[in-house]
């Protein structure tokens, strides 16, 4: 696992396209566990009448569009903007909206703004979508949130 403060892969961000983060651990063992316990709080909370039950298990990411004139880094700055406003990390990984359709992702929003769920099965977090989820993060590589 590397650790680096910029990433190393090309990204390549068109304007009005998305880039997501995903703070660390982002191993398809984490994206089950995460999707899993989301599901069942979720869950809990409709048993509560507190919202609708979820449709599936999902992945927690966070996103920004690249707008006219911001860089990809500006764009970058901003998702880890938003996820940092409402969680704690030191590391993250990225891809962009080209990369996650091309692995056959979809994305929902929710939650806090900039906050979106990719779902990873339905009745379970399924195995293989969680590990190339966790691929098309770029799974070997640890970005430094700046301080």
């Amino acid at each position: 696992m590397s650790r680096v403060d910029r990433t190393s892969k090309r990204l390549d961000l068109a304007v009005g396209e998305r880039v997501f983060i995903r703070l660390w651990r982002w191993d398809a063992e984490r994206n089950i566990s995460d999707a899993n316990r989301d599901f069942a709080i979720d869950s809990a909370r409709a048993e509560q009448g507190e919202g609708d039950p979820p449709s599936y298990h999902a992945v927690s990411v966070w996103s920004a569009t690249r707008e006219e004139g911001d860089s990809v880094e500006s764009t970058i700055e901003q998702a880890i903007a938003a996820a940092m406003a409402n969680r704690k990390a030191k590391y993250y990984a990225v891809a962009s909206e080209k990369e996650l359709k091309a692995a056959g992702f979809e994305w929902h929003q929710s939650g806090p703004p900039g906050h979106f769920d990719i779902p990873i099965g339905v009745e379970y977090a399924d195995e293989q979508q969680a590990s190339d989820l966790a691929v098309t993060f770029g799974m070997d590589e640890k970005i430094r949130i700046p301080a």
